[in-house]
């Protein structure tokens, strides 16, 4: 099969102009960062943010600012119930559940992102449990591995129990957001990008 010369150097054309862009992007992509901005600045851009924006935010690092961020995220109106499920996961419940189990309490964990994570993990749970008609549209990151592993699952931990009303599956709908949270970045998505320059 013969190939149009010129439709050969148009298509290498755009494929080079494409990665030219993406590296653009990645240099400019960065809005605000987790680790060095001041959280009051994060929380007014989180009240600001779309239910796929605020999906985004699915890991914790266990830094102290992160606790009023993730409780701004967690009150927000948008917040879809599997992205509250999802910043739960993220602070590993099922260390914590071991943890209480043989006799340790909150006071006992000294250390800074176990605190953290004690903290927002405690948030999403209160979240989680309060609001039963919660609906749910994208993904649970781990529900796979909950519904093989049912003694890592939620609804059989004893302090950090969820209900299954809380865990009922979701649409698992795709979250298409005009952001993304890569490491301690908070930035625009390439498309987002992408139509603002």
């Amino acid at each position: 099969m013969l190939i149009d010369h010129q439709t050969a150097t148009t298509a290498d054309q755009a494929a080079h102009q494409d990665v030219d862009l993406k590296h653009l992007w990645y240099a400019e992509r960065g809005l605000l960062d987790m680790f060095q901005d001041d959280p009051k600045d994060i929380i007014a851009f989180i009240k600001e943010c779309s239910t796929a924006d605020l999906h985004q935010f699915d890991t914790v690092h266990g830094v102290e600012q992160e606790i009023e961020i993730f409780r701004a995220i967690l009150a927000h109106p948008k917040c879809d119930r599997a992205t509250a499920i999802n910043i739960y996961s993220a602070c590993e419940p099922a260390y914590f559940e071991r943890r209480f189990a043989k006799g340790m309490t909150a006071e006992d964990f000294q250390d800074e992102e176990e605190r953290v994570f004690l903290a927002i993990l405690a948030e999403a749970q209160q979240r989680l449990l309060v609001r039963q008609s919660w609906r749910g549209r994208y993904a649970i990151k781990a529900a796979d591995f909950w519904s093989a592993r049912p003694m890592s699952n939620p609804v059989n931990f004893e302090h950090f129990k969820l209900t299954p009303t809380a865990l009922r599956p979701t649409k698992n709908e795709e979250a298409v957001s005009s952001i993304i949270y890569e490491y301690s970045i908070i930035g625009l998505s390439f498309d987002a990008w992408r139509l603002r320059n």
